[in-house]
């Protein structure tokens, strides 16, 4: 989850740090009576950081309110030591696969589309 305080972000980023963590990401689509929707899943390989490296990445900030406590898209990146996957997976609300879909499917299709929702989970 989201870190409370930057004591709580520590202690995840710490746990991280201890080696690999799964990245499931998911989407749905609500349309004509049906949902449709996908999932995929990225596992992150974390650098062993000493204490130092991970003060150092919290008084950047970029903890508050990141899931598991970093930014990808930020300079958490420099905390990552390999990505098996596809690295969009690990992005908030991977929504590639969401405008694939739309545009293969439903470009010239039903008005009646709706974005379900967009969920994201380390674990």
């Amino acid at each position: 989850g989201k870190p409370s305080s930057v004591e709580e972000a520590r202690l995840q980023i710490k746990h991280l740090a201890r080696g690999t963590h799964a990245v499931w990401s998911a989407w749905a689509l609500f349309r004509d009576g049906a949902i449709i929707g996908g999932a995929d899943v990225a596992h992150v390989h974390f650098k062993e950081l000493d204490d130092a490296a991970i003060e150092a990445y919290l008084a950047l900030g970029e903890w508050m309110g990141a899931a598991g406590s970093y930014r990808i898209q930020g300079r958490g990146r420099n905390l990552i030591a390999s990505i098996e996957g596809d690295e969009n997976d690990v992005h908030p609300c991977h929504i590639f696969d969401f405008l694939k879909y739309w545009e293969n499917r439903f470009l010239y299709g039903s008005r009646n589309l709706h974005l379900h929702g967009c969920v994201r989970a380390r674990g």
